[in-house]
């Protein structure tokens, strides 16, 4: 007790300080170290929601992505099951694939069933040997690298540089791109679309 009546408030605060610093280290290298393509492929093989199934389609895609979303985290670069609190450290990220994002003939497509239903909900997970990759939930499936994918929709994709540590926000980066190139898609088709009714 005499002990810390001794310190001073600079001491004190140099402690908190030193604390934190180590705190975050050890977030990091414990939880933050992203997997590599064969672990997510052996994980998903074993914890995909239907490895049998050979096709799927955006409504049964989308429940087993928000399932590993919600029930993974990653420990020293392996994915395993968790839940709260621990899968804010999931490796899986979200990826709406759809090939034909600004047709405005498939606008209104429910009511004629016209629909191309090329829509997917997949996982994105960035992997420390190969970069991001993009997964099917349902099969566990490896549909292909992003950068292609985001290339195949018609969006502008920055290249990726692996880091010199391989931490997970990169994930969060790239799932706001692909955000931002779904709502740049969606004012291409609402003006293709306000353009057909003025004629």
């Amino acid at each position: 007790m005499l002990y810390w009546k001794n310190w001073n408030w600079k001491n004190f605060i140099l402690f908190i300080i030193a604390s934190i610093i180590i705190i975050l280290l050890l977030q990091s290298i414990i939880f933050l170290i992203t997997p590599t393509k064969a672990e997510v492929e052996s994980f998903l093989k074993v914890n995909s929601c239907n490895p049998y199934a050979t096709e799927t389609d955006f409504d049964s895609e989308y429940p087993c992505a928000y399932y590993l979303r919600r029930h993974t985290t990653l420990v020293f670069g392996q994915i395993i099951n968790a839940g709260f609190p621990l899968f804010v450290f999931t490796p899986f990220g979200y990826f709406n694939y759809d090939p034909t994002p600004a047709d405005p003939t498939d606008f209104g497509c429910a009511l004629t069933n016209s629909c191309k239903n090329d829509e997917h909900n997949y996982v994105l997970v960035v992997t420390r040997d190969e970069g991001p990759l993009v997964y099917n939930p349902v099969n566990g499936d490896f549909i292909g690298r992003y950068n292609d994918l985001m290339q195949e929709m018609g969006c502008e994709v920055q290249s990726y540089e692996k880091p010199f540590f391989p931490i997970q926000p990169q994930r969060n980066k790239l799932e706001m791109e692909r955000f931002k190139c779904a709502l740049t898609q969606n004012q291409v088709l609402l003006d293709a679309l306000k353009l057909n009714s003025t004629d």
